[in-house]
């Protein structure tokens, strides 16, 4: 991934967030069920699998993990792939391989059940660069430094995309999540801002971007749907969002994630 070298300092309509979908985790209550959360990351040529029981699924204070389960990958060639359990609930694999097009098969057995799911490897989309720009503070975030990501979506083909942003290494937007789809805008440039994150000068930066199947964005764009209907009381409580995992009671997802990412950036003072 070449180094970044341009930033720039420009001010930019927020007509361009029409795509953009941003999720908070404060959505309702269920019963007690397994919760699959299945990614490979082809960046890494892993696959890592967090399972787990909560009392509250949307409530991140409540982790039960899962042990002694069994997960596989099989590729469309037959080739499979044992994924370890590394820490309660936490199961990885690191020789994943990774092609464009490729579809991968996840079978999960669980406590006497079987889960299944199937995820295609989809095309990886470049980052052209990221810029920031200083903001007063609003409703979403304090005053600081709001982070820019442009990219050219691919045309002539349907594209979900989720985001991520590490500042200083961490990833800080597990607790909010950022989507784009290219429903209204096939082909376009994007500009995308992080809006509710603020960064401080001296803070270092980077930005991946996760081409994702369309189950995956469903299930992901489904809770922030979860979350408005909790919120008002006057709404009646929503379903479950739907998992591309089949066998029984289970949510969670299973993706096959083309990542790229760009290089750490620093913020300087102007």
């Amino acid at each position: 991934m070449k180094l970044l070298k341009n930033i720039l300092f420009v001010i930019l309509p927020f007509l361009l967030m029409s795509c953009e979908k941003v999720i908070d985790f404060d959505l309702k209550d269920t019963e007690p069920v397994p919760v699959a959360e299945a990614v490979i990351n082809s960046m890494q040529h892993s696959a890592s699998l967090k399972l787990s029981y909560t009392d509250n699924y949307y409530d991140t204070t409540g982790f039960t993990p899962i042990s002694h389960a069994e997960a596989v990958i099989t590729t469309a060639s037959g080739d499979s792939y044992i994924l370890d359990e590394v820490n309660p609930g936490y199961y990885i694999n690191t020789q994943i391989p990774v092609n464009e097009g490729e579809q991968y098969n996840l079978k999960l057995d669980l406590q006497g059940e079987t889960y299944k799911a199937v995820s295609e490897m989809t095309e990886p989309v470049t980052i052209d660069s990221v810029y920031y720009i200083y903001n007063a503070a609003s409703l979403f975030a304090p005053e600081g430094y709001r982070i820019w990501a442009v990219f050219r979506d691919p045309p002539l083909q349907e594209n979900y995309f989720r985001l991520k942003l590490y500042v200083n290494d961490v990833d800080v937007t597990k607790g909010v999540i950022y989507l784009w789809s290219d429903a209204n805008a096939d082909g376009s440039v994007v500009q995308f801002i992080f809006y509710r994150h603020a960064l401080a000068a001296g803070d270092r930066f980077r930005v991946e971007l996760w081409g994702i199947d369309k189950a995956t964005y469903d299930y992901l764009f489904t809770l922030q749907n979860i979350s408005t209907g909790a919120q008002n009381a006057s709404l009646a409580a929503p379903a479950n969002p739907e998992t591309n995992l089949s066998g029984g009671n289970i949510l969670g997802y299973f993706t096959a994630a083309a990542v790229t990412s760009t290089e750490n950036v620093t913020i300087v003072q102007k």
